[in-house]
């Protein structure tokens, strides 16, 4: 195993022999700081010490030393889970053991992972999720899957076509914690908020090739820590699970998020079915991400998964009519920590609060909501705040904060990494009908980001399955910045003669302003994105804006 690191969530232990309150306190302190690392979540794996090297436990250490780290996660309000124990191949009387540390219940600031769920058109994504939220199995005839649809065509026709959020949690023994049925989508996410040590967002996303915009879409505003691909058993890897897989792999480049493969239907698919679907599936992987596919049969292989993140590419097989499979994927969907990388500097900034306003409500009784990831700072009830940039002039429309809410929750201030709702009081009653989509939501106090953004520098690179014919001076792009807005621009400066696939280039873009908003890059740098034309995807990084 790789040496362990002296910052992030995971802790190596040879062996913790004796329960004196000193070293219990001392390991208590040091869990702290890995909950902390891990915004709530922390690994531990027994046995290895802290160069990596596997030296293994005995029975009595073993139960020793789970003991003593039961003792220090009472002290941090937290509990442990035993995901995997694992004999060495050398010496049958020594194990390795691999758990999971979670902090108790917090219903303000709950850490939270983002999951995004892609397949192609009947792969069973809608279901999958279905099974996931309510914990109950199909009956093979659709009933799952009409718990979670948005729109009544949608049942009609059998596909999904909105981003739709989901909502699960973890609770401190790291058991999934079900949504109830009940008729009101706010009261069954208050539920699981309430009950639940941390949060798991599942996000629906279309499969259908029309709606490809809206998968990137999808991508861009919630950046997912994992994003799940869902095959069919029957009907094998499509064209559109190949299309899925290469935004996923573009994606992944830029954000550093991980990438899960799941066939369904296992209950149905015959032996030679299954065994292409498969194969298929594993020459998928190591095409698209450059990693080892990694079958998935038990919790000792969520823990091999898990050990190396960006190395391997779970495969799940499972059934939503049997639940074959869901078990080692529910072990899975527990060990997912947020990500350790904050969106954020300062959690606390109130006066670099930076909201991107993803989408806009009318609410009666409420006056205008806009929702969107806070991406940087704080921002607390009666705060008073800037919207924009707007107009010829590109300004800014003055409003206050009059009331919050996460995961459809009231909360009196939120930090960042949330996507949030935020109901705004204008100035200007006549603001709030200028109010739209890719606007960016700042602190009043923040006067060094009140600009509008006219053209920026990039750093490029094109996958070398990519043919970057199209990127020539004078084409446009869009740009998805990540938590960000969506911007058009067009190329007026390359570094080189032609686009070669695979190699870096830098590229200066201006900015084509849209009616509605006018366009908006924060002054950071190295900020990622994904950029789309037509076919082609590229990823890359923003070095500078003027």
């Amino acid at each position: 195993m790789e040496p362990e690191q002296d910052t992030g969530p995971v802790e190596y232990k040879r062996s913790l022999i004796g329960s004196e309150e000193d070293k219990i306190t001392r390991v208590a302190a040091q869990m702290f700081f890995r909950l902390q690392e891990g915004k709530g979540v922390a690994m531990y794996w027994l046995g290895v010490d802290d160069d990596g090297s596997i030296t293994g436990m005995t029975q009595r250490e073993k139960d020793a030393t789970i003991t003593s780290l039961k003792k220090a996660a009472d002290m941090n309000d937290a509990d442990v889970r035993v995901i995997s124990t694992t004999l060495l191949p050398h010496d049958s009387t020594r194990v390795i053991v691999h758990m999971i540390v979670r902090m108790g219940q917090r219903v303000v600031n709950t850490p939270n992972v983002t999951m995004a769920v892609l397949g192609h058109v009947d792969a069973g994504k809608s279901t999958l999720l279905s099974n996931l939220i309510y914990g109950k199995l199909d009956d093979g005839r659709g009933s799952a899957r009409a718990k979670v649809v948005k729109h009544a065509h949608e049942l009609r026709s059998g596909r999904t076509s909105a981003i739709t959020h989901h909502l699960i949690g973890l609770n401190a023994a790291s058991d999934i914690v079900h949504q109830r049925d009940r008729h009101v989508v706010g009261d069954q996410w208050r539920d699981v908020v309430e009950r639940s040590a941390s949060l798991i967002t599942l996000v629906d996303l279309p499969g259908h090739q029309g709606y490809l915009k809206t998968v990137l879409r999808g991508l861009r505003e919630t950046v997912p820590e994992v994003i799940i691909i869902v095959v069919d058993l029957v009907r094998g890897v499509q064209a559109m699970t190949r299309e899925h897989a290469a935004i996923a792999a573009t994606f992944v480049t830029s954000t550093a998020s991980r990438v899960v493969m799941v066939l369904t239907r296992g209950d149905i698919a015959t032996s030679e079915k299954r065994k292409k679907t498969l194969r298929d599936t594993k020459t998928l992987i190591k095409e698209a991400f450059g990693c080892l596919p990694l079958v998935i049969k038990n919790s000792r292989d969520v823990s091999v998964a898990c050990k190396h993140v960006h190395a391997a590419v779970p495969v799940f097989i499972v059934s939503n009519v049997t639940g074959d499979g869901l078990d080692a994927l529910h072990v899975f969907m527990a060990c997912c920590a947020p990500k350790r990388e904050a969106v954020t500097t300062d959690l606390t900034d109130r006066v670099n609060m930076r909201q991107i306003v993803q989408s806009v409500f009318r609410v009666p009784g409420v006056g205008l909501v806009v929702g969107g990831m806070l991406v940087r700072g704080r921002v607390d009830v009666g705060d008073q705040l800037m919207l924009g940039p707007v107009g010829d002039d590109g300004e800014f429309m003055y409003c206050r904060c009059k009331s919050i809410h996460v995961k459809r929750v009231s909360v009196p201030s939120v930090s960042a990494g949330n996507y949030i709702c935020i109901a705004l009081t204008f100035v200007e009653k006549r603001d709030s009908m200028r109010v739209c989509v890719d606007q960016v939501l700042l602190s009043r106090d923040n006067v060094n980001e009140k600009y509008t953004t006219k053209q920026f520098t990039t750093k490029l690179v094109v996958p070398q399955r990519r043919t970057p014919s199209s990127l020539t001076v004078g084409s446009t792009s869009i740009f998805h910045v990540h938590a960000g807005q969506r911007i058009v621009a067009r190329i007026t400066h390359i570094d080189a003669d032609r686009i070669i696939a695979g190699n870096t280039h830098t590229i200066v873009w201006q900015c084509i302003p849209r009616k509605s908003v006018k366009p908006w890059i924060g002054s950071e740098i190295d900020q990622k994105f994904i950029c789309s034309d037509g076919c082609l995807r590229a990823s890359g990084t923003i070095t500078s804006t003027e």
